[in-house]
This record gives C-alpha cells, structure tokens and sequence, in this order.
C-alpha cells in the first residue's frame, strides 16, 4: 500500500483531519497487534520491509507536519516494546525490526546517530534485555560506529549489563528452544568479545577490566559444559579479553 498510494497514503476515514502520519501510525499499531507475537522469522522481515517502505515512500526528506521527523512514527512505536512489551516473542520481534532497519540506515546519521544509539543501549540496560535479538543490534552498531558512539556515557552499565546476559540467556528463560537458547548465548559471548577487541590499546581497556574481572571470569566459568560451538566462541571471547587486559 505504501508503493502504491506513497503521499497518498491517507485513511480518509479514520480521521477528522486525515493525515499521512496519522495514518502510518495507525499502521504500525495495527502491525504491531496483529503480528508481533508471532516468532516467525519471514514475518519479522515482512515487517521490517513494511515499515522500511512507509518510511521512505510516504514522506518527503522523511518530515511531516512542521518538519517533524517521519522517522520517530516507527522507531518510537519499536522504543515503546522495548519498554513494555506484551510478551517476550513481542519484545523479541521489536528488537529483529529495529535490527532490520538499523542495517538499512546505518549509513544515513538523520536515523542511525548517537541519540538514536544511546536510546537503544539505554532501553536494554533499564529494562534488562538480555535477548540475542537486542545484543546482536548493539553488536552491528558497535561494528559501524565504534565505542563511543554507541556505548559512551553507558559504558560500565552496558558492560555489567553483557556479562549480566550470559547467565540470563543461559537459563534459555527467554527462548523458544534449546537452538533459539544457544542463540542468545551466542550473542551474549559475541557482544562481550566484539567490545573486548575494540577496547584493545584504548581507554577504555583501564575502564573495564579492573571492574569487571570477577565478573568475566564467573560468567565463562558458567558455559564450561557447553556445546562445542558454544565453547569455541567462549574461548575466543577469553583470547579478546586477555588481549584487552594486557594494556591494563
């Protein structure tokens, strides 16, 4: 619909004073009560490209009204699962779409910038979000942008909050099975060893390691019996955090 009616994209019965955006918020809520339940990986991507084409199709420079940002329609709804989702498998989809779109607009800093960067990083922290989906969204940032940009002022927080997550996720209370289990484990270990490298020769190495030791050492201790692709990645997120310490 989006494709085809694009600034046209007006309910003119819904609404008083119709309007593209109230339109595509409607949308999205409608999205999001229908199908955001629903841990199927082929929805979530219709999702993320549904949400994708209403925002690029359906605004110009992606503003409405008084040149407020198109952007905030469908990032904003994503923000508020994240906040106070229904259910876990709801949770989960907000974090695999806002993923999804995340890797369409990495490049453009009207969308992925440093505000938007923090409010993901912060919205895990507070209301503990340990899914593989959530880590793996923090992962692909820290991958673009580095560090400071994604992290910052949240730095002790997040790493507490990554280590936190190798327990959590190791308990597969937040799976669907012992696959989507191994998953998040999976994230957990790669999330610590991607910011493990990257804090290799930095200040950021003097940051976390005296703070964080014992609780590394307690988190790896805890995947001893794990899978074999479980205990490979262990061991090359041990190989990154003794890197990191050596410039300690």
């Amino acid at each position: 619909m989006a494709l085809k009616f694009r600034l046209n994209f007006v309910d003119l019965g819904k609404d008083r004073d119709p309007s593209v955006a109230k339109t595509v918020k409607r949308v999205v809520q409608t999205i999001k009560e229908m199908f955001f339940d629903l841990s199927n990986e082929n929805v979530r991507n219709a999702i993320a490209i549904s949400f994708y084409e209403m925002l690029e199709n359906c605004f110009i420079n992606k503003r409405y009204g008084e040149n407020l940002k198109a952007k905030d329609l469908i990032f904003q709804a994503l923000f508020e699962e994240l906040q106070n989702a229904k259910d876990r498998v709801s949770r989960q989809t907000a974090c695999y779409v806002l993923r999804k779109l995340n890797e369409k607009y990495m490049q453009d800093p009207e969308i992925v910038n440093i505000l938007h960067a923090h409010t993901i990083t912060a919205l895990g922290i507070k209301h503990k979000i340990f899914d593989g989906e959530f880590l793996m969204t923090i992962v692909d940032l820290l991958n673009e942008h580095g560090v400071a940009i994604t992290l910052s002022e949240c730095l002790t927080k997040a790493v507490s909050h990554f280590l936190a997550s190798v327990k959590f996720n190791q308990t597969g209370q937040n799976a669907n099975n012992k696959v989507h289990r191994d998953q998040h484990v999976c994230s957990s270990l790669t999330i610590i060893a991607v910011l493990a490298n990257m804090s290799v020769d930095t200040e950021y190495a003097c940051k976390i390691v005296p703070k964080f030791q014992d609780q590394f050492n307690a988190a790896m201790h805890l995947l001893n019996s794990e899978s074999q692709a479980i205990l490979k990645l262990r061991q090359q997120t041990l190989n990154a955090w003794k890197k990191m310490e050596m410039y300690t």
